[in-house]
């Protein structure tokens, strides 16, 4: 683990692991922990529905099938994936919103204005991302993927 040192700017946790995924993983992707007995708590991959509980945190920079990398656990990032859509009823992203998981980008979409957080039935806990700038969508029925600051805790 990698804790950045008295700096003047807002403090990063990150974490080293290997690229298991077969294909490059992308700067600003979120990565899950491949726990297939072989390399568990080393190897991350592209992120899927059924890994969810498995988030590890954002791909700090592009990293190449079977090389090292650092992945940011805490902190402010500030190109992270985001998925938009454009909607009557949720037409863009606010500071605050809850970043859900998306596997169809391997990145964050936000939640809905408004909605709660419920992890299996357990309302008020932490999440992992919450976005930390405003992002318009690309307007009503359009759906685009942009990066976009987060703050992470995936401690």
């Amino acid at each position: 683990m990698l804790i950045q040192t008295l700096t003047k700017g807002p403090e990063k946790v990150f974490v080293v692991v290997k690229n298991g995924a077969g294909a490059t993983i992308d700067k600003g992707q979120v990565v899950v922990w491949a726990m297939d007995t072989v390399n568990d708590g080393i190897d991350v991959e592209d992120m899927s529905a059924a890994k969810y509980p498995l988030v590890a945190g954002l791909a700090d920079a592009d990293i190449a099938d079977g090389d090292y990398g650092l992945v940011q656990v805490y902190g402010l990032d500030d190109d992270a994936i985001i998925y938009t859509r454009g909607t009557a009823t949720n037409s863009n992203i606010a500071v605050g919103d809850i970043c859900a998981l998306s596997s169809a980008i391997e990145g964050l979409a936000a939640l809905n204005a408004g909605a709660s957080l419920n992890l299996g039935g357990t309302n008020g806990a932490v999440p992992m991302f919450v976005c930390a700038e405003t992002v318009e969508s690309g307007g009503t029925n359009t759906s685009s993927t942009t990066t976009a600051k987060v703050f992470i805790r995936a401690l």
